[in-house]
């Protein structure tokens, strides 16, 4: 038993270990955000407790029952002071009169309905708004997370693209310098154009230790995005084709937490509805029945004579004729929906701004990306000329370190140019949702 207990766990283990390593795509990293955010989950929490609480509104609506006893033994009785004249006495003189027994005793059931309860209605309605609203909210973090965690992604498959491409031209310069060492043996070239190159072959030792160290960190941010351990290893697939954007015109429903924005103004009009049914009329139906007991000891109080029945059914009506606290509360939730309705205005403005402002930088980086591939191709083209001159035995290590400066310089703007274009493709599509 204790073996198969052991075999299950290791199998597991195995199992969670290789489900870990193989490669995440987009669609899983997201699948995987979605359900360790803590953000999200709290909002589930939130929905659960508006419920909650639209339930106990609505309790208001259904009748209570409630049971009452109690039973009291006096050991002074209650005496009530009277004028001696009501008795006969004479005047300015007063008669005392016990009034009650050593025990007593009630117990009753009291019920109540309300028939009538505009601002329970009208509140119910707004925990229903309420819950959409958190529907809303859950909708939109979802959006933002997913652009955070794209962001993420797309740099993270970049800088692999990087490191690998800073590997690729270490490895190969390694070569070069190894013909070049034995150029500077066999007493072709000097010292100092050894050194120089030298110099180089460092040179692109720190880049490939730079790019692997921006690896990691954008490794790191996506891993935090998506809430995976941070200290367990994250593999996706590699880079194959940069998205491109198809711009369109700006569709202010399609922004990603319109809905959310929208519900603040609702949910604003909605407390007005219930401060202005302060006003309304209110109607209940009451009902009581109760039984009564006196007696001078414990045992008289026992004895059905002693004990008294009595029990009502009536209608509870009230009508509020003045209360300056209820308009001012009316007059301030108006002006409440007035500002709620001009930061609505607001952020539709903001958000078109930012949509516009982004189309203009797109178009710009797009320019720039096809510029930083030019000029990387004309120093691929440069670098394989002055190798072609290496191998002829022609050495010019100042024009090689030049050239793979020239190089770096370019692969540097232009992985920049294409990481600011990613981040700006997933803005423009969370701001319109087209995906």
């Amino acid at each position: 038993m204790k073996k198969q207990a052991c075999l299950s766990l290791y199998l597991c283990l195995m199992f969670s270990h290789i489900a870990i390593s193989q490669e995440w795509n987009l669609e899983k990293c997201l699948s995987f955000a979605y359900l360790n955010n803590k953000e999200i989950l709290v909002d589930s929490k939130n929905l659960t407790l508006i419920e909650l609480d639209r339930k106990m509104t609505f309790s208001k609506l259904l009748p209570e029952l409630a049971f009452d006893a109690n039973i009291d033994h006096y050991w002074e009785i209650p005496i009530q002071a009277y004028p001696g004249e009501i008795f006969g006495g004479e005047p300015g003189t007063t008669v005392t009169v016990p009034v009650g027994t050593s025990w007593t005793s009630n117990y009753g059931l009291t019920a109540n309905l309300n028939l009538v309860s505009v601002d329970t209605w009208k509140t119910i309605k707004m925990y229903s708004l309420k819950k959409q609203a958190v529907q809303s909210s859950t909708k939109s973090l979802k959006k933002l997370l997913k652009k955070n965690v794209t962001i993420a992604y797309y740099s993270m498959q970049l800088q692999d693209k990087n490191r690998k491409i800073a590997l690729e031209r270490f490895e190969k310069y390694k070569l070069i310098h190894e013909l070049i060492l034995k150029q500077f043996n066999q007493g072709i070239i000097d010292k100092i154009a050894f050194n120089h190159s030298i110099s180089i072959l460092s040179e692109l030792e720190e880049n490939l230790k730079n790019k692997e160290a921006d690896f990691q960190k954008s490794s790191l941010d996506l891993k935090f995005w998506i809430g995976f351990p941070l200290k367990k290893t994250l593999t996706i697939p590699a880079l194959e084709v940069i998205p491109a954007f198809l711009p369109s015109d700006f569709d202010v429903s399609m922004l990603p937490d319109y809905d959310k924005e929208k519900s603040k103004i609702e949910l604003e009009k909605q407390k007005h509805r219930i401060d202005k049914s302060s006003f309304y009329p209110k109607l209940s139906l009451v009902a009581n029945y109760k039984k009564s007991g006196f007696g001078d000891d414990f045992e008289e109080l026992q004895q059905t004579e002693s004990q008294f029945s009595s029990g009502f059914l009536g209608l509870r009506l009230s009508i509020p004729l003045v209360s300056v606290k209820n308009i001012h509360n009316v007059k301030k939730q108006s002006v409440a929906i007035d500002k709620s309705e001009l930061e609505f205005e607001k952020y539709k403005e903001e958000r078109e701004k930012t949509f516009l402002t982004n189309t203009i930088e797109m178009n710009n980086i797009i320019k720039a990306i096809e510029y930083g591939k030019k000029q990387l191709r004309l120093s691929e083209e440069n670098e394989n000329l002055s190798l072609e001159k290496i191998e002829k035995g022609i050495i010019n290590i100042t024009e090689l370190k030049t050239i793979q400066e020239e190089f770096l310089d370019a692969q540097d703007r232009l992985s920049l140019a294409q990481l600011e274009y990613l981040k700006l493709y997933v803005k423009q599509n969370y701001l319109q949702n087209y995906n």
